[in-house]
């Protein structure tokens, strides 16, 4: 179900005094701004620094990847999402998510490479296994 679509079921039943089970999921009375505020304002920040860390650092250079292993790495003088795959086959990416341009980093435990800021996630080969983003990583030659 999309939202509009609960938004015009809970206005419906708004109108015409009928209890609705998204009420208190939706109510706009249920975020109290003094309360979350500061964690709103301390998680964006995070991701502000996130942002400009991953933008300012440089990676390696490439060095040989075993089986199942990934990293973001230097080639030919670009950043690349690498990881070698159980065939031994080398999957390069563009390490910067295309929600909002942080530098993804490879989760061993899934096997995927996850954006720190805003939670996408991308199989090895650049697909998009979870949103926000709704793009994929885009392919890098090596």
């Amino acid at each position: 179900m999309t939202h509009g679509t609960i938004a015009g079921m809970l206005l419906s039943d708004l109108i015409l005094g009928r209890p609705n089970p998204y009420y208190e999921l939706y109510d706009p009375g249920r975020l109290k701004l003094m309360t979350t505020g500061a964690k709103l304002i301390t998680q964006n920040i995070h991701i502000a620094e996130t942002l400009i860390r991953g933008r300012l650092s440089r990676p390696e250079k490439l060095t040989p990847l075993d089986v199942g292993e990934a990293k973001v790495a230097e080639i030919d003088d670009r950043e690349a999402a690498v990881y070698k795959d159980d065939r031994g086959e080398i999957h390069a990416l563009s390490p910067v998510c295309t929600h909002m341009g942080c530098i993804v980093s490879w989760n061993n435990a899934e096997r995927s490479w996850d954006c720190p800021c805003h939670g996408s996630r991308f199989n090895f080969d650049g697909k998009i296994l979870h949103c926000p983003t709704v793009k994929k990583l885009e392919k890098r030659q090596i």
